[in-house]
């Protein structure tokens, strides 16, 4: 089995966001750097991360879920 490289969720602006996430809570840790900071959000899965990523053009990678103990504190502006 090839080595695990992480999940890298890409930014898709525009009208083709996806408004429903399934209702399964498998928490995961983003990271990206916004406006030259390294933020770190946990998001309730990655379809709620890939949202995010859509509706705010921001390239989220998914990081070890433990990042998040502390997450950043502007997060509530991207989940």
């Amino acid at each position: 089995m090839a080595p695990d490289k992480g999940i890298q969720i890409q930014a898709q602006t525009g009208q083709g966001c996806p408004d429903i996430c399934p209702a399964v809570y498998m928490p995961v840790c983003g990271e990206a750097k916004i406006d030259g900071e390294a933020v770190k959000c946990e998001f309730g899965n990655g379809c709620m991360m890939g949202v995010s990523s859509c509706r705010h053009d921001i390239n989220w990678g998914e990081v070890p879920l433990e990042k998040c103990l502390r997450p950043s504190n502007s997060c509530s502006r991207f989940l």
